[in-house]
């Protein structure tokens, strides 16, 4: 391989933007960035997950009526397309709403997790944090990440200390 060449898979690519937007977000980073890399990871995993028929649980749910598809899409699409394009619409204002990003970094994270069978750390860490945050959206037992959570001090609320905690996390994950 040529000097200065880096070989990256998408499945590579789609994970460091992943981790990247993660470490951004708990570290309090410009959110149209965490948005942007999380929206760019979550489309190459959907493109790779429709080969084994994988799919956004938002923008591909089953549940949703096919006839609604496209305008929950265009919903779900709007602050990442207005973020990557300005040929159509150059002086265009977009109304962004940044606690919309949780939900596409998880939607990214878990597409993630079934493609590959595994999570990495700080996909890990981002859903525990999830579900301790967003009880109410989620189904099933979710004591563990709970007692998981504040075995590591994280307060939903605090991204600071979550971002304190990530670095823990890290460690710990990476120490085998």
């Amino acid at each position: 391989m040529e000097p200065g060449i880096e070989r990256v898979t998408k499945l590579e690519a789609a994970r460091r933007q992943l981790s990247t937007a993660i470490t951004l977000f708990f570290d309090r980073g410009d959110s149209v960035s965490v948005h942007t890399l999380s929206a760019a990871s979550q489309e190459i995993l959907r493109g790779l997950g429709r080969r084994q028929g994988l799919g956004s649980m938002f923008k591909d749910s089953p549940l949703i009526k096919p006839e609604k598809r496209k305008e929950l899409g265009d919903i779900f699409n709007a602050a990442q397309n207005f973020f990557k394009h300005a040929d159509k619409d150059p002086d265009a204002v977009h109304d962004f709403r940044p606690a919309a990003t949780p939900f596409n970094i998880l939607d990214a994270v878990e597409l993630y997790g079934r493609l590959t069978g595994s999570f990495f750390p700080e996909a890990e860490f981002f859903r525990i944090w999830f579900f301790v945050k967003f009880p109410h959206v989620t189904v099933g037992d979710l004591r563990k990440f709970v007692d998981e959570a504040r075995d590591l001090g994280v307060e939903p609320d605090n991204l600071e200390g979550a971002a304190a905690a990530l670095v823990q996390w890290k460690r710990k994950r990476t120490v085998v």
